[in-house]
């Protein structure tokens, strides 16, 4: 996946209107609703275009089987955060620019924003594992106390 996106960036350099047109044939002002103007080119897809949408197909796969494998693992939990996270977030975001760019859906593009809503998911996420850990190192202390005993026990049954 990484060698494709790596690829389609080079191929963006290499070709004279980029990796999402063969040509440029006109350029549309857009109004954002905000009242911003944006240039918008248009011009027929660059049949390599597909590369990049091709890795963008992958990383949804291996997003699909690490919510199947946490499921799997009795994470149900996380399994739905993660995988509706990537496909609400990229997913969605991904598509929506990829419409874009072939000229069936205008401008601008959600993807800024399904991006940040992604990070802001994965951040609390992360936020909520860091403040579980003095949770877990009690747990784990209170197991490791427990061994010297059972150790103890166990050198008595076999010793006897």
């Amino acid at each position: 996946m990484s060698v494709l996106y790596g690829l389609a960036g080079v191929l963006n350099l290499a070709f004279s209107h980029g990796i999402l047109f063969d040509r440029i044939e006109g350029i549309d002002p857009v109004t954002l609703p905000w009242g911003e103007q944006i240039a918008f080119g248009l011009g027929p897809a660059n049949p390599w275009r597909l590369l990049p949408d091709v890795a963008w197909f992958i990383m949804l796969a291996y997003a699909l089987d690490a919510s199947i494998r946490l499921n799997r693992r009795g994470e149900k939990k996380r399994a739905w955060f993660f995988g509706l996270s990537i496909f609400a977030c990229l997913g969605i975001g991904y598509l929506h620019g990829t419409l874009i760019d072939l000229g069936i859906l205008p401008p601008p593009s959600i993807w800024q924003f399904t991006f940040l809503v992604l990070i802001i998911l994965m951040s609390a996420s992360l936020a909520g594992d860091v403040v579980g850990v003095p949770v877990l190192e009690r747990q784990i202390a209170t197991q490791l106390g427990k061994w010297p005993n059972t150790l103890y026990q166990l050198v008595r049954r076999t010793a006897g």
